[in-house]
């Protein structure tokens, strides 16, 4: 009888001890994949912070050497990515132009400026009423200007600056469209500006599109720029925002946001 229940007391203590020692292991597993949860979420939510980060200097990239305002997804690899919108603009219809002269030049003779495109980067569409010409060689006719290959404007114009009515050109948001003016001579030698006027009575400051390599007139001094990173294995994502300022060239301010970028 004794040797059965020192028996049974030791089949107890074994199914305890067994007990005790599975609690002990789950433990141990359970600490462990909670471990590695929250470093994989700790890795992630750093990648999408440096993913945001080059979002926004892809962004300013485009701007700086393009003269592009960019917004949209920017691919990084497989399956990191970054989602940017960059808005300008602020103060009328002329605020959101901006006059890209980097790649100007004269063709037909020298008698026709192109490579200039005038664009839209607000996120809404802008219309152009009038636009005024400035040249500095005398003897010199304005016959006609182009916007996206549609002539908005024919006649004679002879004394600079002419300010001509043209037929009214809508831009949508975020595009740009090519500009092509057309002379009656040469134009070498000379200095070329453009200034729009729009339908809300607002009109842009001066730019000087010819000679003008390298040149970018931009009406609003500052771009808003917000760069959300993230990758396609996770709901983590991780946001920035900068505000880049176009006449110094400077990034005035840079700091995380919680928000999304559409």
């Amino acid at each position: 009888m004794r040797v059965l229940q020192s028996k049974a007391i030791a089949l107890i203590a074994c199914v305890i001890l067994i007990v005790f020692a599975s609690l002990a292991v789950w433990g141990v597993v359970v600490f462990v994949a909670q471990r590695l949860r929250a470093h994989t979420v700790k890795e992630t939510s750093i990648k999408a912070i440096y993913l945001a980060q080059a979002g926004l200097n892809y962004s300013l990239y485009q701007y700086r050497q393009r003269g592009v305002v960019f917004s949209g997804r920017v691919n990084l690899d497989a399956s990191d990515y970054a989602v940017v919108k960059t808005t300008i603009g602020g103060g009328g219809a002329s605020s959101a132009v901006i006059v890209n002269a980097v790649k100007s030049f004269l063709g037909n003779n020298n008698t026709q400026l192109q490579g200039v495109t005038v664009g839209n980067f607000s996120s809404s569409p802008i219309t152009i009423k009038k636009m005024i010409v400035t040249w500095t060689l005398n003897n010199r006719a304005m016959l006609s200007i182009q916007i996206r290959g549609l002539t908005v404007w024919s006649g004679r114009a002879t004394s600079s600056p002419a300010a001509v009515n043209i037929i009214s050109t809508t831009i949508p948001a975020n595009n740009a469209y090519p500009i092509n003016i057309r002379f009656n001579n040469s134009m070498r030698n000379t200095i070329i500006t453009l200034q729009f006027v729009m339908s809300d009575g607002t009109i842009t400051s001066p730019c000087t599109v010819y000679p003008a390599q390298g040149s970018l007139c931009s009406q609003s001094q500052t771009l808003s720029i917000k760069s959300m990173g993230k990758t396609t294995r996770s709901g983590i994502y991780r946001t920035v925002q900068a505000v880049y300022n176009v006449s110094t060239g400077d990034v005035n301010s840079c700091s995380e946001i919680n928000a999304t970028v559409p």
